[in-house]
C-alpha cells in the first residue's frame, strides 16, 4: 500500500519480491522447530531445500507479477 499510490506495477513487483523471503523464513522456523533430527545439520538444510525453496517462489512471482498487475487493473476498469 506505501507505493501503490506511485506506482502500482512497482508496488505488485515489490510485494511479489518480499513474499519468497517471508514465506522461507516461516518454512525456516517450522524445519527447525519440528523436522531438524530428519534434516541434521543446519548448513546442509540451507545449502539444499531452502535454497531451491527460496528460488523457486522468487522465480515464479517474478514472472507472475505482470499477470497479477493486469488482472488488478482489469477488476478496477469493471467496478
Amino acid at each position: 500500500n506505501l507505493f501503490k499510490n506511485k506506482n502500482e506495477l512497482l508496488a505488485v513487483f515489490i510485494a511479489s519480491l518480499i513474499l519468497p523471503i517471508v514465506n522461507t523464513t516461516i518454512f525456516i522456523i517450522g524445519v527447525v522447530l519440528f523436522f531438524m533430527p530428519i534434516y541434521g545439520n543446519f548448513i546442509n538444510l540451507i545449502k539444499g531445500v531452502l535454497t531451491i525453496n527460496f528460488l523457486i517462489e522468487f522465480i515464479i512471482n517474478l514472472i507472475l507479477s505482470p499477470t497479477v498487475f493486469r488482472i488488478i487493473k482489469a477488476k478496477s476498469v469493471f467496478r
